[in-house]
């Protein structure tokens, strides 16, 4: 069996590195092309046979794309090694966006015999609908997702065929589902795989593990470490400890976490090590960047290591350069903040309190002599271990002329009322939403952050005081 897999691991690697070849090849013609028809932008069809009988026997397989705009592009990251900046430029302008260019138009289901769809629809959630043994395609899919194949699955398979504009991760649903087996659930993950031109297949195992074969890109990418023998074995492992029931009981439930903790762990750390070697080592620069976008594993020097290389080599590819530009806004907003420094004057705002009353910073402060302007929201924890430190601060120092304003990034009013309920907040209470005007004015980034000042001068004294310096700063100023 040892041997076997031996053979079979080499064999994948020969095909592979062919593959590679040629589709490096195919993407370079393309891009000399040069051509804005929708028609020469194509590089080829996928065809996708799905064998999903363990887990589904019917149902709806769904191809689909975040709303936010795709960053991919095959041939500009390919030049970028070996043309000029120009040209690399050039081939990036060229490359289609799923969002500028799909959306909108239509999508229809297919038949379980064929289907193909070089279009593109926008899921939406306006209606949702769930049943004991089916679940409807908003469940299942984000809001605002852009649908881009759907094929119907009968007695357990589908046949899925459309165009492929560029090599790219892409996320797959199973929605309007009857499961073979209702009581195995898996942890929930986003399931993903790289859309590339060519006859692939899909399997599925009754765990919803799943594999894609066929594709030169997915065996690079997923399958070199996926189907590693060490890896299979720890799978193995790990679905032995989960079993095929749910748990009946707390108890029941917390014995089954703490026994798969360890098999988990195993199996994030050999994805890791796996990632790691391709987006070292690897000599295509699309591989090591679909390396990147196919994890959910972003820490680790290799992480920041291959996004460093990338941004060296390839900067003209459309997704790394989103993220140098989304870098060079998130550095100039740094600066902007570090411009809001001590001595300097504080900036008035309008803002809602929790029942909707408008007030100005300036009034909030009228019968107080120093004032801390504190950002944080519900779902931050530094910010809310904060809280009995303000809590016990504002108790101490208020009656000398100490207020607390504070300021949620809280998008959901709801969200904002339940914490502050179970904070008890005593101060005065504002908000709402990461884009308000608070935010913007003080180039708010990260969070907790906070501004201590005194109502005399206008002038910021203190920033973001933690733990029991607040108390010990207020000491200084108010006794």
């Amino acid at each position: 069996m040892n041997r076997q897999r031996t053979i079979g691991t080499i064999f994948l690697r020969t095909l592979t590195a062919i593959g590679l070849l040629v589709i490096t090849f195919v993407a370079l013609i393309a891009c000399s092309g040069g051509g804005d028809d929708e028609e020469e932008s194509q590089m080829g069809v996928l065809d996708l046979q799905g064998d999903v009988s363990a887990a589904y026997s019917s149902g709806t397989f769904v191809l689909w794309v975040p709303e936010v705009e795709s960053l991919g592009g095959a041939v500009s990251i390919m030049m970028a090694d070996s043309t000029s900046d120009s040209q690399s430029a050039a081939a990036s302008s060229s490359s289609t966006s799923i969002s500028s260019s799909t959306r909108g138009s239509g999508s229809t289901l297919a038949s379980p015999a064929s289907m193909s769809s070089s279009s593109a629809t926008t899921a939406s959630s306006s209606s949702m609908s769930m049943s004991a043994g089916s679940m409807s395609l908003q469940d299942s899919i984000p809001d605002g997702a852009i649908v881009l194949a759907e094929a119907t699955i009968e007695e357990g398979r589908f046949s899925l065929t459309t165009e492929v504009d560029e090599i790219k991760p892409i996320n797959f649903s199973v929605t309007d589902s009857d499961r073979v087996n209702s009581s195995i659930r898996m942890p929930l993950r986003t399931r993903q795989f790289v859309m590339e031109p060519g006859q692939l297949t899909l399997t599925m195992d009754k765990y919803e593990e799943f594999v894609v074969a066929g594709g030169t890109y997915n065996d690079a990418v997923i399958n070199s470490w996926k189907q590693s023998e060490e890896y299979l074995n720890a799978l193995e492992l790990y679905q032995e400890a989960i079993g095929d029931s749910i748990p009946s009981s707390a108890q029941e439930r917390f014995e089954n976490i703490a026994a798969t903790r360890a098999q988990f762990t195993q199996l994030v750390r050999l994805e890791s090590e796996g990632r790691q070697e391709i987006a070292l080592n690897n000599p295509d620069l699309l591989v090591r960047r679909l390396t990147l976008q196919t994890t959910n594993i972003t820490t680790g020097t290799w992480y920041t290591e291959t996004m460093t290389y990338l941004k060296e080599n390839a900067p003209n590819d459309p997704w790394i350069a989103k993220i140098i530009e989304r870098d060079q806004e998130h550095q100039a907003r740094i600066d902007e903040r570090d411009l809001i420094a001590v001595g300097t004057p504080i900036l008035d705002f309008e803002a809602v309190s929790l029942d909707g009353t408008s007030m100005s910073l300036s009034s909030a402060h009228e019968d107080a002599e120093v004032v801390l302007l504190d950002f944080w929201a519900s779902w931050c924890g530094p910010c809310r271990t904060e809280f009995p430190y303000l809590t016990e601060a504002y108790a101490k120092f208020k009656d000398k002329g100490f207020e607390i304003v504070s300021f949620t990034l809280d998008d959901e009013h709801e969200d904002w009322t339940l914490a502050s309920e179970e904070e008890e907040i005593p101060w005065i209470n504002l908000g709402m939403g990461s884009e308000a005007e608070a935010v913007m004015t003080y180039k708010v980034i990260g969070i907790p952050y906070s501004l201590l000042y005194e109502v005399s001068t206008g002038t910021i004294v203190a920033k973001n005081l933690s733990g029991g310096e607040l108390e010990a700063k207020l000491e200084d100023l108010l006794d």
